[in-house]
């Protein structure tokens, strides 16, 4: 019923996360209404506040809509960008923490490495996709090229260890597969999270 949906700021550069004041997204899909869960998340003004500049140039929460839309049909959201600071994965865990309930979708939007020719992306990826399924969050920290939502996705590893949540691994490829052109690719992979 609940979806918080989290990317990460590509262009703009804040500290914290940002989270639109709209009061519905809308995709040719449909409008997805936005949860009061958002409203709440801005009460700590310190850590989130909305950015109407993040809302017209950042596209990483909107990405994921259609196929939010496509699977759930009927849902509320929480979309947050998130941007730097220190301990933000940690401090954005611990205020998610509260939204999650039985009928809550946690999803991390992300690519993985950026411009390898195909043969090193698909080996850096592999070892950044076992770091996510290893809950290795200490080693994805420090991995140089291995995701532009590196925040996101340790947000979800931090939920996976306070929840018990195990991680699959649903997919991986790359843009190689699917426009040809191997020589810069970027990828992409989908890992589910059960348990809890």
């Amino acid at each position: 019923k609940k979806v918080i949906v989290t990317g990460p700021d590509h262009r703009i550069g804040f500290q914290g996360g940002a989270i639109s004041d709209v009061s519905a997204y809308e995709t040719p899909l449909g409008r997805i209404p936005t949860n009061k869960g958002a409203v709440r998340l801005c009460q700590n003004k310190y850590l989130f506040r909305a950015i109407p500049a993040s809302d017209r140039l950042e596209h990483s929460v909107e990405v994921i809509l259609p196929y939010l839309q496509y699977f759930l049909k009927k849902f509320e959201i929480v979309p947050v960008v998130l941007g730097q600071g220190r301990d933000l994965a940690e401090k954005v865990t611990a205020a998610f923490d509260p939204l999650l309930d039985q009928t809550t979708l946690l999803v991390a939007s992300s690519d993985l490495s950026h411009y390898l020719p195909y043969q090193k992306a698909v080996a850096r990826d592999r070892e950044t996709i076992e770091m996510i399924l290893n809950l290795k969050a200490n080693e994805l920290i420090k991995r140089e090229n291995a995701a532009c939502g590196k925040t996101p996705i340790l947000v979800v590893i931090n939920m996976a260890r306070r929840h018990n949540w195990h991680p699959v691994l649903l997919h991986y490829s790359n843009s190689g597969d699917t426009a040809g052109d191997r020589s810069r690719v970027v990828g992409y992979t989908a890992i589910a999270f059960y348990g809890g």
